[in-house]
C-alpha cells in the first residue's frame, strides 16, 4: 500500500503538479455493517483500503453522490447536510447511483482506492464516492482486517516517516464496535 501510494503521488506530481500526504494510517477489524459515508479527512481526499483475507464474508458498494447531487442541482455538501445517507431519505436517494463490487473477494488481499472527496463536480478537481460495507457473516472468532490510509491532495500531512514505519510494522489491530 506504502509503494502504491508513493507511485500514485510520483504520477499526481507529473500529470497535475499535486503532492498526496497522509492524513491517517491505521488497521481494524471491520465485522458491522456500514451505511453509505465518507470517511472526513480534507475535501480532496482517496481512502486507500488494504483488505486482509478472511473467512468474514462481505460485500462493498460504492455510491456516486456527487452525480446524485449534481443531478439534484445541490453541491456534494449540501447533499449530504440535507439527505444524510444513514437515513432512509437520504439512503433511498442513492438507489440509481449505487452499484456493489461484484469482484471483491474477502478470501484474497486486495486494494480498495476510493475517492473520498467531498468538492463538486467541474474543475479538474477529484469528485467523491460514498462507500459502504454489508458484512455478511460476522464472527468475532475471526478477524476481518482493514489497512486503511487516508491521503489527501496538496494538504500538510499530520503524520512522519515514523508514523508510516509504525503502520507498515504494526501489529496492533482496532477492533470496531459500532455502526455507521
Amino acid at each position: 500500500m506504502v509503494e502504491l501510494k508513493n507511485e500514485l503521488e510520483r504520477r499526481d506530481q507529473q500529470q497535475r503538479g499535486q503532492n498526496l500526504t497522509y492524513q491517517s494510517l491505521g488497521r481494524f477489524d471491520q465485522q458491522v455493517t456500514t451505511k453509505p459515508h465518507r470517511d472526513g479527512g480534507p475535501d480532496q481526499s482517496i481512502l486507500m483500503l488494504g483488505y486482509e483475507p478472511t473467512t468474514v464474508q462481505c460485500r462493498i458498494s460504492i455510491a456516486d453522490y456527487a452525480k446524485c447531487a449534481f443531478d439534484m442541482e445541490l453541491t456534494p455538501a449540501e447533499f449530504l447536510e440535507q439527505y444524510n445517507p444513514m437515513f432512509p431519505d437520504g439512503f433511498n436517494r442513492l438507489s440509481d447511483y449505487s452499484v456493489e463490487l461484484t469482484d471483491f473477494d474477502h478470501t484474497a488481499f486486495q486494494i480498495l482506492i476510493i475517492n473520498n472527496s467531498i468538492t463538486p463536480i467541474g474543475d479538474d478537481r477529484l469528485v467523491g464516492v460514498l462507500h459502504t460495507a454489508t458484512i455478511v457473516n460476522p464472527d468475532p472468532d475471526q478477524s476481518r482486517v482493514v489497512n486503511s490510509t487516508m491521503i489527501a491532495c496538496n494538504a500538510e500531512s499530520p503524520l512522519g516517516t515514523d508514523d508510516e514505519q509504525h503502520f507498515i510494522d504494526t501489529q496492533i489491530i482496532r477492533r470496531e464496535k459500532y455502526e455507521l
